[in-house]
């Protein structure tokens, strides 16, 4: 999801952009049966990990996010896996961020 995506489904949330999220994370898991290590884990990390930063930047709201992160998570087994390592990835972000305030973020 690039950074324009990402902004128009924070601003649409309520009215279509929580379904096109969970859509989105739909139509990569559709037809996988493991993510671990395939061209789909990245997609899916991608997805979740895009959500989750406009929830630390307060675009969605938290309750907002983890509604939807919970109905993710029942499409896949290895979904919370992934979500994991991108909750991960956004504390060490997020430390870096608070070490170096001028780190755009």
């Amino acid at each position: 999801m690039s950074e324009s995506v990402a902004s128009e489904i924070s601003k649409s949330w309520e009215k279509s952009g929580k379904s096109d999220f969970i859509q989105q994370c739909r139509s990569i898991v559709e037809n996988e049966t493991h993510l671990v290590g395939g061209i789909d884990r990245k997609d899916a990390k991608r997805a979740l990990y895009d959500v989750c930063w406009l929830a630390l930047k307060g675009s969605l709201k938290v309750e907002q996010t983890v509604g939807a992160l919970t109905e993710v998570m029942e499409l896949h087994d290895e979904l919370s896996s992934v979500l994991a390592d991108v909750l991960g990835v956004l504390v060490e972000k997020r430390k870096e961020i608070e070490e170096n305030p001028r780190i755009a973020v």
